[in-house]
């Protein structure tokens, strides 16, 4: 047996240029000389996984002096995904040291100097767990790369290694190699130190210091040292405000050529479709109609209704009342609009305009919350939670706007309890303690809203509360525009959707108090100078909800060990009123929602006493306010429990979630509105005065019928309907080709279909050197295919990515898009929404036809009242469901006049089905059979060089 001593290799090659190095920073931090550490495992968890590669890079004045690196051996053969990720093989590791044989060699490398990593939780654990304590390193300075840069440099969307490299152009010579990821933290840790002087002042170095200190932080003397390296730094100055006039007129005459867009915009084309547009909708506005226009890409749908919005916002005898509200479905197109569009529109026209974007309240920060939470030693937070929100400090004094969308370094969807307790709140922040000026930038968003003539929303938002943004009335000064109208449905369905399930309910019951410590707001609360009874009755609440806990996780693990189904690997099952197992569910949840109506009932009446109270210290005045926050949130759950544990309405459909875990199996009960156009028709579409919907794919087969019954649109209604479909500006037959290979097996074969769509994808980057989009229908077909042609991509040196959903989606469409040749392979975010433009996506892959699941439970029971009213649910529901899906994935690949591509739909359905048929009447281009892969690949060289015909 071979055998692969670990290696020490003296070094001085770096990426770091030693000419910028603030080696005085570096020395006075305490980072003169440090270690920065990697590691290779084969899985996650320390308890089961192996470490299969060290790599341990030493620094000395911000240059690589050193590098450790060895394999250690398994002992069993490595999972198939790790060699895949890492391209580490079972005989790179075979005969390789045991970690015990390096344990000592590895911590004389280290020494005693700081240690640097990234995610640096995730090698400590592994280091202890095959190491020992010694591999705890007491009062060490340990720093987390990806830590740091969430604090420093928040708005960046992503924090993974190689996120970071190209943030501060860190070459990474090969990811997922130990040495190699060591060398590249710690040269992004040389960056970040680089730039602090410019980032970091005396008081905010003395904030972050304040946090680090209270809970004895790993990086706590990295803090220390920075506050004295600051400490006679300024804050930086206020931005300054937009010196421009506010827009007071705008025409439609400035879309026109030799107008102030043509003349002030380098890159705007006049569009006679936008010109066209912008007509209807200020008919539409004017005419206080209801507009339907399907507006294909590259109309300039954007500027198409802004324009004409603000002509009528400002247009009037008396325009202080006009608004229009325009809503979107994805963030993206809001940025688009914010960012971009209504920015040329102040460039063509040199003004500042007068437009705002206002989201939900639970996006906005409140510095008074956050705050209190910080300074909070021994309360609600633990240390540990405390620094998760060390990412917020910074950013909190420099944001103008406090929207957490704002930033990637502190993640809502991640952290929802932390940020529960430092966003607005309707109850918290109510009162004179909150306000626009002091710190409450949901107060400041709404004062900018009111004023603005263009308002900005989201779907989700319109649809919590459309009498306030639509002002009923026939003198109603607002009008409405809807963009990604084909999403507004499923978007007002959301909206009106709950979920109860044990997390909900420990999450709300987390307000008042720690399951396991004594921390908490109604501890805290009971040892402030309150009424005797009162805080003897608080202690009591605090005792009663730890036992909620409890009683909570058993109720719901009971719930989930009950499905009445014989396939109980299922993970959805639906949940109908009056059957035995919606009988069951409502018998075991019960005591658990009256345990809850009682609690919230007694606190309920503790708030009503406190209110009344007088003279008492500032901070539990603020604790009070979280009470009624809290209280308010539980109410809240206790209502959405009755709700859905009866299941009494017959307009929503419910349904369960199991995991069927072994040592925690729970349920979660769901429940939405089946349709919603009537609910649309009484609170929408009757007040409005003059709206406006739009998308690229609004018709099946040219005709609105489909979206105007789901939408509660009707002719007979009391404002006139207009209809009109737009033609596309591209020569769309000239710039795209689209095939079918009809040599693949059938969709539903899922393994052997998955396999030869990977097999043609794997050929195209063999022989292609166009970049390639391969839109699924799923994560799970996304994660195989971007498995099986990963060593195609790897041994052709393409640059390969993946989308996996969530904020990370704009950074890896940004890296693809800058990339050469690149792959992206994703799922749901990829089919709309997204622009690649030119060579940036020239080859689309469709791997399945985008039909719903129809046994998923919404489309179960849309089916079903589909059926009872005569009409047949596949082809009036899910074909043209699909149909539009279809189109606004293929509308990714052309978006320029001077864009060429093609889309390859690798579904035999489209060519062999009655169905499919259908389907093709809505392509832009009539689909042509490909008979096997070389004759593929023969069409797409063909078509590129211009030889198609």
């Amino acid at each position: 047996m071979k055998q692969v001593p670990p290696a020490i290799l003296t070094s001085a090659i770096s990426t770091t240029p030693t000419n910028s190095l603030r080696s005085e920073w570096l020395k006075n931090l305490g980072l003169g000389r440090f270690v920065a550490i990697d590691l290779e495992t084969t899985g996650l968890t320390p308890a089961n996984d192996s470490i299969i590669e060290v790599g341990a890079v030493r620094f000395q004045d911000g240059v690589v002096a050193e590098t450790y690196q060895t394999f250690l051996d398994p002992e069993r053969p490595l999972p198939h995904f790790i060699t895949s990720l890492t391209g580490i093989r079972d005989e790179d590791v075979l005969g390789a040291p045991s970690f015990d044989e390096i344990r000592s060699d590895l911590l004389d490398f280290i020494d005693e100097s700081p240690l640097v990593g990234q995610n640096t939780s995730f090698d400590l654990g592994f280091l202890t767990a095959h190491g020992g304590s010694d591999f705890r390193f007491p009062g060490r300075m340990i720093l987390d790369t990806a830590e740091l840069a969430r604090i420093f440099w928040a708005e960046l969307p992503r924090f993974s290694l190689g996120s970071l490299c190209r943030a501060f152009s860190v070459t990474l010579a090969s990811a997922h190699r130990a040495s190699d990821d060591a060398q590249a933290t710690g040269e992004i840790l040389v960056h970040l130190v680089d730039s602090l002087g410019e980032r970091v002042w005396g008081d905010l170095a003395a904030e972050l210091y304040a946090v680090a200190k209270q809970g004895h932080h790993r990086a706590e003397k990295f803090f220390a040292a920075l506050q004295a390296q600051t400490v006679d730094i300024p804050p930086p100055l206020s931005p300054k405000p937009d010196p421009r006039p506010e827009l007071t007129r705008v025409s439609l005459a400035s879309l026109a050529a030799g107008g102030e867009f043509h003349e002030h915009l380098e890159k705007f084309e006049p569009r006679a479709q936008q010109m066209q547009m912008a007509e209807l909708v200020q008919m539409a506005f004017e005419n206080e109609e209801t507009l339907l226009l399907e507006a294909p890409t590259g109309t300039g749908k954007s500027l198409g209704y802004l324009v004409p919005a603000l002509e009528w916002a400002l247009g009037g005898e008396d325009d202080s009342d006009r608004q229009v509200v325009i809503s979107s479905h994805t963030r993206s197109l809001q940025e688009q609009l914010l960012n971009k569009d209504i920015r040329d529109i102040g460039l063509a026209t040199k003004s500042r305009i007068p437009a705002a974007i206002l989201k939900g309240r639970d996006n906005y920060l409140c510095k008074r919350r956050l705050n209190a939470a910080l300074v909070d030693i021994d309360g609600r937070l633990s240390d540990g939670e405390r620094h998760k929100l060390l990412p917020l400090i910074r950013w909190s004094h420099l944001t103008t706007r406090g929207d957490i969308g704002e930033i990637g370094g502190f993640r809502p969807e991640f952290e929802p309890l932390l940020w529960s307790m430092v966003c607005s709140d309707g109850a918290a922040c109510s009162g004179s303690m909150c306000g626009a000026n002091r710190g409450d930038f949901y107060r400041k968003a709404l004062d900018e809203a009111k004023k603005a003539k263009l308002l900005l929303v989201n779907h989700a938002l319109l649809s919590t509360d459309f009498e306030r943004f639509m002002s009923p009335g026939e003198d109603s000064a607002r009008r409405l525009v809807v963009d990604e109208a084909h999403q507004f449905e499923r978007a007002v369905v959301s909206a009106y959707s709950t979920v109860f399930s044990d997390r909900v309910v420990r999450n709300v019951l987390s307000r008042f108090t720690d399951e396991r410590s004594s921390r908490g707001l109604l501890a805290k609360l009971a040892k402030a100078a309150l009424d005797d009874d009162i805080s003897t009755e608080l202690v009591a609440l605090d005792v009663l909800i730890k036992t909620l806990f409890q009683k909570s996780r058993l109720s719901f693990q009971e719930a989930a060990g009950m499905p009445s189904r014989t396939d109980q690997d299922e993970s959805k099952s639906r949940l109908c009123s009056s059957t035995p197992e919606q009988q069951r569910i409502e018998n075991v949840l019960s005591p658990l929602i009256n345990d809850l109506e009682d609690l919230f009932l007694r606190l309920d009446k503790v708030q009503s006493v406190l209110a009344r109270e007088e003279e008492l210290p500032r901070d539990t005045k603020e604790k009070i306010l979280e009470l009624r926050s809290a209280i308010a949130d539980l109410e809240g759950t206790v209502e959405v429990g009755k709700l859905s544990v009866s299941c009494e309405s017959s307009d929503y459909v419910y349904w369960l979630e199991s995991s069927q875990r072994r040592t925690n199996p729970t349920v979660a009960i769901f429940a939405s509105p089946i349709f919603v156009a009537e609910t649309l028709d009484k609170q929408l579409w009757r007040h409005a005065r003059g709206s406006v919907l739009t998308s690229a794919t609004l018709t099946h087969n040219s005709d609105f019928t489909v979206l105007r019954n789901a939408l509660g649109i009707s002719d007979s209604g009391e404002r006139a309907v207009t209809k009109t479909v737009l033609d596309s500006p591209f020569e769309l037959p000239a710039q795209m080709h689209c095939y079918c290979p009809t040599y693949l097996p059938e969709a539903k074969q899922v393994q052997p279909h998955l396999t030869g769509v990977a097999q043609m994808v794997a050929a195209l980057i063999e022989q292609t050197n166009r970049s390639i989009l391969v839109l699924c229908t799923s994560h799970a077909s996304s994660n195989e295919i971007f498995e099986k042609i990963t060593p195609a991509a790897r041994k052709h040196d393409r640059p390969l990515f993946q989308q996996r959903g969530g904020r990370d989606t704009h950074e890896i469409i940004k890296a693809f898009r800058e990339s050469k040749g690149g792959v992206l392979v994703g799922a749901a975010a990829l089919w709309e929404g997204i622009d690649l433009v030119g060579e940036a996506l020239e080859i689309l892959v469709v791997v399945k036809l985008p039909f719903d699941v129809p046994t998923e439970p919404w489309h179960e029971a849309r089916g079903e009242m589909a059926s009872a009213q005569n009409k047949d649910p596949f082809y009036s529901l899910s074909l043209p469901a699909c149909a539009i899906r279809l189109r606004q994935g293929l509308g990714r690949l052309i978006r320029h006049h001077n864009d060429r591509g093609v889309a390859i739909i690798a579904d035999t359905r489209l060519l062999k089905t009655r169905y499919g048929k259908v389907l093709q009447q809505h392509l832009p281009v009539k689909p042509e059979p490909a008979d096997d892969l070389p004759s593929l690949l023969d069409n797409v060289r063909n078509f590129f060089s211009g030889n198609d015909s």
